[in-house]
């Protein structure tokens, strides 16, 4: 299983569903939990970016893939030091589902943490969608400005965090979950 906060919590949530007699579909992205043989697991493929680092200009496996669109706003937010993965990823799941409603029924979307404006356009795939909410990410983009030392640095902190899009879409959406201790 993978170790981050957001895979554990998917983890238990699906399985948890699973076992109350809910049948259960799943679309995760890079990096892949591990294996969730009580689901209907759909992954989806992105070039990584963010995770392979600034210092690459090209993916040395597929240096074309990058002029795909999503690929290409992928390649250059990170190079401007945005973190583009939440509304990349909200799009290419929105895309999935759109497919997959053809074969499938869902009686309800539930987002976990992502909050990309891709959500809102899934509200039109005919079921309610909500989100859990850890941590809103203007507390971390709060936290990060404090610590940055230079005019710089808090320039490209507040472009990393794509709040301004976790506010609208968390406004929209049909219902919001938080946790507790």
């Amino acid at each position: 299983m993978y170790c981050g906060g957001q895979g554990i919590y998917l983890y238990y949530l699906s399985k948890a569903l699973a076992e109350a007699g809910h049948q259960v579909t799943v679309v995760v992205s890079p990096p892949y939990p591990g294996p969730m043989p009580w689901a209907k697991v759909y992954k989806i493929n992105n070039e990584n970016f963010y995770a392979r680092g600034y210092p690459h200009f090209l993916p040395k496996d597929s240096p074309l893939e990058i002029f795909r669109p999503l690929n290409f706003f992928e390649f250059v937010s990170t190079r401007l030091k945005m973190f583009p993965e939440m509304l990349s990823f909200s799009l290419r799941a929105f895309s999935l589902l759109q497919g997959i409603k053809r074969k499938e029924r869902f009686d309800i979307i539930h987002d976990n943490q992502c909050l990309g404006y891709g959500l809102l356009l899934m509200r039109r795939l005919g079921a309610p969608v909500v989100a859990t909410i850890h941590h809103p990410l203007a507390i971390d983009r709060t936290a990060a400005l404090e610590q940055a030392r230079s005019f710089s640095e808090r320039l490209k902190r507040l472009m990393y965090y794509p709040w301004v899009m976790q506010k609208l879409v968390s406004q929209r959406l049909d219902g919001i979950i938080t946790v507790s201790n």
